[in-house]
C-alpha cells in the first residue's frame, strides 16, 4: 500500500500518494503548482485547498 502524507506545500491541505506525488528535492506535491512554489500564483485545484 501506498503512503499518504500532506502535500509539503505549506498553505496546502492535500494529502498524497507519494507514488504518484510530483517529487521536487525529497519533497512530495499534489500537484505541479505547488511543487514550483505556486510562482504561477495558481492553486492546486483540489476541491476544499486555498493553496496559492
Amino acid at each position: 500500500m501506498a503512503d499518504k502524507i500532506k502535500c509539503a506545500c505549506d498553505e496546502c491541505i492535500c494529502m498524497v500518494d507519494t507514488n504518484n506525488a510530483f517529487e521536487k528535492d525529497g519533497q512530495y506535491y499534489c500537484d505541479e503548482s505547488c511543487s514550483n512554489g505556486h510562482i504561477d500564483h495558481v492553486g492546486c485545484g483540489h476541491e476544499g485547498c486555498g493553496c496559492h
